[in-house]
């Protein structure tokens, strides 16, 4: 086996083992995920970044949302934009600009769409109209990052929370689930907002 062979290998079983407990089927699918993820991204970054969300907490779904969220925030060209001073003007690292620990947190909150539909396209519309000095007036990259963490989510979290009593969440985001709900009990809490809507 070649030196670098060797090393895809321990970065693979180096990130599995630390995945949420599931059966072997979910275990291989996330070995076949991680090699493919790391024969095209050998970076020593790529490998750090998803340990890191692997001991924070990740199971395979997750893992699989997050790489496609990646993949596809990479094409999303139209998403790469900051402000300089008047101006909008694209980002120098654009494709990169979605970290791996954002795109947990994104998956993690918003764990009821497709990776597709995980950062909404009406976003960055939004985002464009922000008053200056606005959270996540900056870049659109760090307007995500408030919607998913910033007061809103906050407020539909605790909302969340007092439908099902649930206690709060443990405050370091990196250490468990954003939302820590039964995935029946949130499903039923967003049936009752869109019957709300329709009403």
């Amino acid at each position: 086996m070649s030196r670098d062979a060797a090393r895809l290998r321990r970065r693979v079983e180096a990130v599995t083992n630390l995945l949420d407990p599931g059966n072997s089927i979910e275990h291989e699918r996330a070995r076949g995920l991680l090699t493919d993820l790391f024969e095209r991204h050998d970076h020593p970054s790529t490998f750090h970044a998803l340990r890191s969300a692997a001991t924070a907490g990740l199971d395979v779904q997750t893992l699989e949302a997050m790489i496609e969220l990646k993949e596809l925030w990479a094409m999303r060209s139209e998403w790469w934009y900051r402000r300089s001073r008047d101006q909008v003007v694209e980002m120098e690292r654009g494709p990169n600009a979605l970290s791996w620990k954002l795109a947990r947190r994104v998956c993690l909150a918003r764990w009821q769409y497709p990776p597709e539909s995980m950062i909404d396209d009406e976003w960055f519309e939004e985002w464009l109209g922000l008053p200056p000095r606005a959270p996540g007036h900056h870049d659109f990259v760090a307007f995500v990052r408030e919607k998913i963490e910033g007061r809103a989510s906050h407020d539909l979290c605790a909302g969340l929370r007092f439908l099902d009593n649930a206690p709060e969440p443990v405050p370091d985001p990196d250490r468990c689930p954003l939302h820590p709900l039964q995935r029946d009990v949130a499903m039923d809490a967003l049936a009752g907002v869109r019957a709300v809507l329709v009403d």
